[in-house]
């Protein structure tokens, strides 16, 4: 599981969709129907994960493990830190 914060314009089905899973899911979770920007929502993690190490970015991430960096970024954004859990796209 994971925590995601709603960012501007997202939607359940948007954010279903970044994370392979369904809204109903997420709905369930959370127990919500309708999300605001801000609030933080716990998702079931689909494609694995991976701790941040000392001096990457998730472009050296991309490379190492061989996934897409479009989709590293869509599924965490721009930046990561040292000791942070992203998420993986699912395969």
């Amino acid at each position: 599981m994971l925590v995601y914060r709603v960012e501007k314009n997202d939607s359940i089905l948007s954010i279903a969709k970044k994370f392979n899973t369904t809204a109903s899911k997420i709905k369930q979770l959370n127990n919500v129907e309708t999300v605001v920007e801000g609030e933080r929502l716990v998702i079931e993690e689909t494609g694995g994960s991976y701790v941040v190490g000392p001096f990457e970015t998730l472009e050296s991430i991309s490379k190492k493990l061989g996934v897409s960096l479009e989709q590293l970024k869509m599924l965490n954004g721009e930046a990561v830190f040292l000791g942070e859990r992203i998420v993986l796209p699912r395969e």
